[in-house]
């Protein structure tokens, strides 16, 4: 499967997903708050995360990120560059507990 060919639409991708914008297919205001953004043709993005109940999702693009909500990630068509990388998340550690003396 060589997956530079496929075309899917920017709210399908997974966390750690990179691609490239192929066409913006929005209108109005909503496509030109997209276009201000920086998101045009050609522009490659990245997956960042995606909140808890699934929108809005984070995207880095051009050293910053970006919030677009699943609506808005519909109208942007994209080829898919790379696959998602393995992400780990990291445990917060907590304080060393001292022993009970009890």
């Amino acid at each position: 499967m060589n997956s530079s060919l496929e075309n899917i639409t920017l709210d399908k991708l997974n966390p750690g997903d990179r691609c490239q914008v192929v066409r913006i297919l929005t209108k109005g205001a909503i496509r030109q708050r997209i276009l201000d953004m920086g998101i045009h043709q050609g522009c490659e993005i990245e997956v960042e995360r995606v909140a808890p109940l699934g929108d809005p999702v984070e995207f880095k693009l051009k050293g910053f990120h970006i919030s677009l909500r699943k609506e808005e990630a519909e109208g942007i068509i994209v080829s898919l560059i790379a696959e998602r990388k393995k992400i780990r998340y990291r445990r917060r550690r907590r304080g060393k507990q001292s022993p009970s003396t009890s």
